[in-house]
């Protein structure tokens, strides 16, 4: 049977195989660090629950059945309220906003309405690999920009608008960013809507903003919406979650925030697709961004209590030296380089020969930094998870040229265990 040539070329799920092990770990009783997840391992809000029980009791056939397909109009008028405070957006909720069963389909449902096949989307690497995933599913292409380890992984404006080429239809940043953590300032931000605004080849360009982890950011005030800027208006798409900032991963609710014409057109794939979100989870969520101060206290209170995670992490590693670290200004992971030098290669080296990797690797062509040892971040993840238990996220998932680097994820374990994985990382490297 023939499978197209674009779903082939697309790389497998790439924490799979990682997952399985560590399954494998638990199921025997062994010691297990999960740094690999993008979740994060409070409860959700009260008022989600108090809801979704309130609900259950008063028998509400609703809860069982599908909700309009943009999404309730309860949720969608709380979620505007809600986006004008977090995120400075003013959508009109009822042709402005869609509620999606997470940011992964609103962002999908996005490029299929904006890209034809040959189309190209502009990435910044390391990319959250689920956006390059879809890309190519849809036949179109990913270029790329390089955010640099040395500039705190925030790219140049003039290596995103030197990408520019007549197929360009989209430029998808992810800010605070997956894999890195990293927070896009709001000048930086400035500049990049004024320099787009002002060059006319971008005058045709879609700005896609993957907001998921908005609300989880650990210095100053919230981070700046591109959307909210006048120079671009009609311009950005938004895309968002409450998988992290609301710990809902498992009921899948995100949202679409846009010009109305867009959304119009992607509703069509969201209805050919998944229907609507989970209608018992919009009736809940509703309630939570209702209740407005409870629900920024629980987010306040999950920021300080990842910002410590955070901290915990890292510390070890910044003590051991020589490993490359830049400290992450939201999310809940750390994008870390493996120590560099002659006698690193050394060690990698003799970990590929030995060890599997613990992650699959991806079907996309890789380009490697000089001097780099292909697959060394892979090969020293996979001896980590098994003699020391850590399970963590290889570079090469994120693109190529991050092959010596990790993402660390800290919003699974405590602060007490965090930092004893972070030691054993450091001790495992400095062991081989």
């Amino acid at each position: 049977m023939r499978i197209p040539a674009r779903v082939r070329a697309t790389m497998a799920p790439p924490l799979g195989p990682l997952m399985e092990r560590a399954a494998a770990r638990r199921r025997e009783g062994r010691e297990l660090f999960m740094l690999a997840q993008a979740m994060v391992d409070c409860p959700p809000p009260p008022a989600f629950t108090r809801a979704l029980a309130d609900a259950l009791r008063a028998g509400d056939p609703a809860m069982h059945r599908y909700a309009p397909d943009p999404g309730t109009a309860e949720l969608r008028r709380a979620l505007a309220a809600h986006l004008a405070g977090s995120f400075g957006l003013a959508p009109d909720p009822e042709r402005e906003l869609l509620v999606t069963p997470g940011a992964n389909q609103a962002a999908y449902q996005l490029l299929s309405v904006l890209l034809d096949p040959g189309d190209e989307a502009l990435l910044v690497t390391p990319w959250y690999f689920n956006h390059e995933m879809a890309i190519r599913l849809l036949g179109g292409r990913a270029r790329t920009a390089p955010a640099e380890a040395a500039s705190g992984f925030v790219p140049s404006i003039e290596s995103l608008l030197a990408a520019w080429t007549p197929r360009l239809r989209l430029l998808v940043l992810v800010s605070p960013n997956n894999p890195t953590g990293a927070r896009y300032p709001d000048d930086w931000l400035r500049a990049l809507a004024g320099a787009i605004a002002g060059d006319e080849r971008w005058r045709g360009v879609w700005i896609l903003c993957d907001q998921t982890y908005q609300e989880l950011y650990f210095e100053g005030g919230p981070p700046l919406s591109l959307g909210a800027l006048p120079e671009l208006s009609g311009r950005v798409l938004t895309v968002g979650s409450f998988s992290k900032s609301f710990a809902l991963a498992g009921w899948r609710l995100g949202f679409l925030c846009g010009p109305a014409g867009v959304l119009d057109q992607a509703l069509k794939v969201q209805d050919s697709s998944v229907i609507c979100a989970p209608h018992a989870a919009q009736i809940a969520l509703a309630h939570v961004l209702d209740a407005r101060e409870e629900a920024e206290a629980y987010l306040a209170t999950s920021r300080e209590r990842l910002r410590r995670r955070r901290d915990a992490l890292l510390a070890p590693l910044r003590e051991a030296g020589r490993w490359e670290l830049n400290v992450p200004g939201g999310a809940c992971f750390a994008f870390v380089g493996l120590p560099g030098g002659a006698s690193s290669a050394s060690r990698l080296a003799a970990a590929a020969s030995t060890a599997a990797p613990a992650t699959a690797a991806p079907a996309i062509a890789a380009s490697e930094p000089a001097g780099a040892q292909p697959g060394a971040a892979a090969a020293f993840a996979g001896s980590l998870l098994e003699a020391e238990g850590v399970a963590v996220v290889t570079g090469e998932v994120f693109g190529p040229r991050w092959s010596r680097f990790l993402r660390l994820g800290f919003g699974t374990e405590s602060e007490e265990r965090l930092s004893e994985a972070g030691r054993r990382i450091a001790r495992h490297w400095a062991g081989m």
